[in-house]
């Protein structure tokens, strides 16, 4: 599981997503009480390609999800499209974690918002979900 990593990685080194959630990047869960607005990233499975008997695969496809939590549905609708920028078609290495992404694509959008009533405070939950096709190096690949 490095499309996480990738994920994660990417959108701390996006100016326009780092200005509204700063370092509230987090892979699964967010601590309670979290400050928003804040991303998580799920990994729901890895798609291994080209496998034989005899190979392990050298292109995985890890479906991930992006969850975006904000107290303001139109500034979570603002933070996914910069999310959605900073992600959509992100081809390269990401240095962190030695993943190397030939692309990372859109899958599915949900443009619908999810209230969730907490204690405190009502969170409007927007998700995305990206498909990130990795090359998996040698040190991954057991001959």
């Amino acid at each position: 599981m490095n499309g996480d990593v990738a994920i994660i990685n990417t959108l701390l080194d996006d100016a326009p997503v780092a200005a509204l959630v700063g370092t509230r990047i987090y892979a699964y869960l967010a601590p309670e009480q979290t400050t928003l607005p804040y991303i998580t990233v799920v990994s729901n499975g890895i798609e291994p390609s080209g496998t034989s008997k005899d190979t392990s695969s050298k292109i995985d496809v890890e479906n991930l999800q992006v969850q975006l939590n904000d107290i303001d549905a139109d500034a979570n609708i603002g933070l996914g499209e910069k999310v959605r920028a900073a992600l959509e078609r992100f081809s390269g290495s990401v240095v962190s974690g030695g993943v190397t992404v030939d692309v990372i694509s859109t899958w599915f959008e949900d443009q619908s918002k999810f209230k969730e009533r907490e204690a405190t405070r009502t969170l409007y939950i927007t998700e995305h979900d990206y498909h990130v096709r990795i090359r998996r190096t040698p040190d991954y690949i057991k001959a």
